[in-house]
């Protein structure tokens, strides 16, 4: 959450050293960012032009590059940015969705629509009872309905949680629809997952 222009610099210059050696080391990867180290808490299109010079760095080299989702605050912004890229860069960058917002059937919808590659999680962030589920029941249930729509509608997508019965539903979804579907863990959370 950089609230400096300075601090945003090194960021970029991070990710591309970052690249550089994922490269050199000839491994397969792709890169996430969030936007708030950009820039975005206090400028749009400062917070542009620095995910800019990460995607411009980093896809024609062939790497895949995801944008985060945080807190409510910022949905609609890192939305819009999102959509401004993969018009320029299609197939290669992808967005992330939190079944715990209310707002996401609506978002999915459009990400769909524009041939936007998802990463579908649960969501991490404190919301509002307002505009978010807050059971588990509910988050799940949420869970489940956007990946139906992934799976009938989305060419490209990938589910991020670490709750074996949500991985083992969506393992049985996917056999269902007869989809290949990609699976990311944060490394230490769940590391028995193979």
């Amino acid at each position: 959450h950089y609230t400096e222009p300075e601090k945003t610099v090194p960021v970029v210059e991070e990710y591309k050293k970052l690249r550089r050696m994922l490269l050199r080391e000839r491994l397969d990867f792709s890169l996430s960012v969030k936007l708030t180290q950009l820039g975005l808490m206090f400028d749009e299109n400062l917070c542009r032009e620095r995910l800019s010079e990460v995607a411009e760095d980093a896809v024609p080299e062939n790497v895949f590059l995801w944008i985060d989702m945080e807190s409510s605050k910022f949905t609609d912004s890192t939305l819009r940015l999102y959509s401004e890229l993969v018009k320029k860069y299609p197939g290669m960058v992808g967005i992330c969705i939190q079944s715990i917002l209310k707002r996401s059937r609506d978002d999915l919808e459009r990400l769909i629509g524009i041939g936007g590659i998802v990463r579908l999680v649960k969501g991490a962030y404190r919301e509002d009872p307002t505009i978010a589920y807050k059971s588990k029941e509910e988050i799940i249930k949420s869970f489940l309905n956007l990946l139906g729509m992934l799976l009938k509608g989305s060419s490209r997508f990938a589910l991020g949680t670490h709750d074996d019965k949500l991985v083992e539903e969506c393992r049985r979804l996917n056999r269902e629809y007869g989809r290949s579907v990609e699976y990311q863990f944060l490394m230490g959370i769940r590391d028995d997952y193979k």
